[in-house]
């Protein structure tokens, strides 16, 4: 091979060494965590910056990189200029560590409180390791600097060190370190920044208290005495924070994962977890779609989490042979079944009763009891077309009583527009009233009550309600209250569960109007009235509007308006 081939392949390969290298190394972007992918944004106090390292045998290298990467950043960004990293060694008292100064030719750059914050490893698809760090930057230091650089200050010293002058006249030398580093450290009270921390000449002799604390890790106190023209070092190993969690399930018997391990059925708890880190929860039954849950515990948070799991539902599926061919389900529509197949859900470990009818034909029935998850298949349905001249079809029940049950069209009828006609029907409502007497102090009024109605003959009912009234009239200051009370006959105008209807009432109001807590004025009054309205049963709506005429006998009479806006509640269902 000549010397421009040999040239040629070596470029080849760098090429492709530069091509792929990066994806090898660093993996796919999902292996990041989320604060990686996605800085957090700026806040009132602080900015944050991300570093990312890769090294193919040492996570420790792999760190150092991304924490340098991290300073790179926020040097480039808030200071304008390219900076190199010296690792100078010195002595401290009992070990060698090493302090990351950054520098720059010119104009040297000192971080103050650049505190590690969160830290990420993982494998490299190249092999080796990968590692993210988010560091935090206090705002305030940021301008500080900023102004220090202005006036060409030199630096009192690298990260971490604190270096007191002479007129303090204090002799003493404190080293605080801890495993992990970037906690912060708390001395008499005062915040003084993040391990590791130097501080020379800076504190008097005596006793001191010191507090390392950080949202991920357990506290830790400890007590150091310093004298003069001698040193200290403090050295905490800090062990993860935790919290308490408690998760419940609405099931017996569904399972309780946290982080992939079973930890019981039903209930377990409390649970000791390591603080500042998502746990991922998971509730499952056999019957019921799982549910899962992402928490993550504050430093001795204690939480209560309920799994509220939904069983799964059953399903039917058919086909029909007529267009327009409806399902009701315990005689509630469900659905439309077309020509192709068509699939519809119902309650499972339940009793349920299908009727599929379509128009000018007979409807046909069947019971069924389905499995959480099952899919029951009907089949091709062909409904027996009605005879023309007997349009009030006969409804045969299935006479089947498990699942397996085949369709039955035996003589027994079914009502077909009568049974809404028989029901007994409850409503809450509420009501505005216009005012009940022609005088000037007479008050408009909001009331809350229920009627009672039983439904018999055909379309006709007996209603009976009562409600509670009140108003005022701010001109005056008078307060009203009182009661209504009413028996009224209605007449429904459709053979439908939801009917428009008119009804005819009688009854009469009491009203007490007071001033000051003192009532002035006592009314009690007989009405009648005329009005209209809309109802559904056996669980609807109802709205109606009537015309009242007051009568006071001697004192004359009035006319007004109420309407009503209320929830009903049949015995009958459609």
């Amino acid at each position: 091979m000549s010397h421009s081939q040999y040239l040629t392949l070596i470029l080849a390969l760098l090429l492709a060494a530069v091509v792929a290298g990066p994806q090898s190394a660093w993996g796919s972007e999902d292996e990041a965590p989320a604060w990686a992918r996605v800085p957090p944004a700026a806040d009132i106090m602080y900015k944050y910056y991300v570093g990312v390292g890769w090294d193919h045998q040492s996570q420790a290298t792999a760190q150092e990189l991304a924490i340098r990467d991290a300073q790179e950043s926020a040097i480039r960004e808030n200071f304008g200029v390219v900076t190199k990293i010296d690792v100078d060694n010195y002595r401290t008292l009992k070990e060698t560590s090493f302090n990351q100064r950054l520098s720059e030719a010119s104009s040297p750059i000192q971080l103050l409180e650049f505190e590690r914050r969160q830290v990420s490893v993982a494998q490299s698809r190249r092999g080796g390791f990968v590692v993210w760090v988010l560091f935090r930057y206090p705002l305030k230091e940021i301008e500080r600097e900023k102004i220090r650089l202005e006036g060409a200050q030199p630096p009192p010293g690298g990260i971490g060190v604190r270096t007191g002058s002479a007129r303090l006249k204090h002799n003493t030398l404190l080293v605080v370190t801890s495993v992990p580093e970037g906690i912060e450290i708390y001395i008499d009270e005062v915040r003084w920044g993040v391990t590791p921390l130097t501080l020379k000449g800076v504190l008097p002799a005596g006793k001191h208290r010191l507090w390392l604390t950080d949202p991920e890790f357990e506290d830790a106190r400890s007590e150091v005495n310093l004298v003069e023209h001698d040193s200290r070092e403090v050295h905490h190993v800090l062990k993860s924070a935790q919290g308490e969690l408690t998760v419940t399930s609405n099931l017996n018997s569904a399972k309780i994962y946290v982080d992939g391990k079973l930890k019981g059925k039903a209930s377990v708890g409390p649970l000791r977890l390591d603080a500042g880190r998502p746990h991922v929860v998971l509730v499952e039954h056999k019957d019921a779609e799982s549910q899962s849950q992402e928490i993550t515990l504050a430093k001795g948070e204690i939480r209560y989490w309920r799994a509220e799991l939904r069983k799964r539902m059953a399903f039917v599926r058919a086909t029909a042979g007529q267009d327009l061919t409806m399902v009701y389900v315990n005689r509630n529509f469900r659905s439309y079944i077309e020509r192709k197949p068509t699939q519809f859900e119902v309650e499972p470990d339940e009793e349920i009763e299908l009727r599929i009818e379509a128009i000018n034909h007979r409807p046909t029935f069947k019971s069924l009891r389905l499995r959480p998850g099952q899919v029951y298949d009907l089949g091709h349905i062909e409904l027996e077309r009605q005879p023309e001249e007997n349009p009030s079809y006969a409804r045969s029940v299935g006479s089947s009583s498990d699942s397996d049950s085949s369709w039955s069209s035996s003589s027994q009828l079914w009502p077909d527009a009568e049974w809404y006609q028989k029901s007994v029907v409850f409503s809450f409502f509420v009501s505005y009233n216009d005012r009940s007497l022609d005088a000037d102090w007479a008050a408009n009024s909001f009331g809350f009550g229920f009627f009672l109605e039983q439904r018999f003959l055909y379309r006709l009912g007996l209603r009976g309600g009562f409600e509670i009234i009140s108003g005022d009239d701010p001109d005056l200051e008078y307060e009203m209250r009182g009661e209504n009370w009413s028996l009224g006959i209605p007449l429904y105008l459709e053979d439908s569960a939801s009917s428009y209807y008119i009804i005819y009432e009688i009854g009469g109001t009491r009203q007490d109007y007071d001033k000051d807590s003192i009532t002035v004025a006592e009314v009690s009054q007989r009405r009648a009235g005329l009005g209209i309205g809309v109802i559904g049963v056996p669980n609807g709506g109802n709205l109606s509007l009537t015309a009242y005429r007051y009568d006071m006998g001697a004192w004359g009479s009035h006319n007004g308006l109420s309407l009503q806006v209320g929830f009903t509640i049949g015995s009958g269902e459609r």
